[in-house]
């Protein structure tokens, strides 16, 4: 581990940056250069950069309602297997096991 001494000495270091930054400086034709930029963007000559998000909206629309579609169909194929189905017998066998006195706490209804 650093000592004390090592620690507060880069703390004030830190400390003295902070509060006294270094002037920025760029390279001679950066202005000259950037303001060419903001002008050929202003007028529509800068050249388009494709991104991710350059899809056309109906692209957009069809992915998500595939998405959807999706969702869908999966819900309904698990609910409708035959594993999700649960038969009244089962419950009977259990409720006889786990409360012998189910039919007295049903009947309160």
């Amino acid at each position: 581990m650093k000592s004390n001494k090592d620690i507060q000495n880069h703390l004030d270091q830190l400390i003295n940056n902070a509060e006294n930054p270094s002037k920025l400086t760029t390279s001679a034709g950066f202005e000259d250069r950037l303001s060419a930029r903001f002008d050929a963007f202003d007028s529509g000559k800068a050249q388009k950069r494709a991104s991710l998000f350059t899809l056309s909206e109906l692209r957009k629309y069809a992915a998500v309602i595939l998405i959807l579609i999706l969702n869908i169909s999966a819900i309904l194929f698990y609910s409708n297997s035959p594993d999700s189905e649960q038969s009244t017998e089962d419950i009977t066998q259990y409720s006889d096991d786990y409360f012998p006195d189910y039919a007295t706490l049903t009947s309160l209804e």
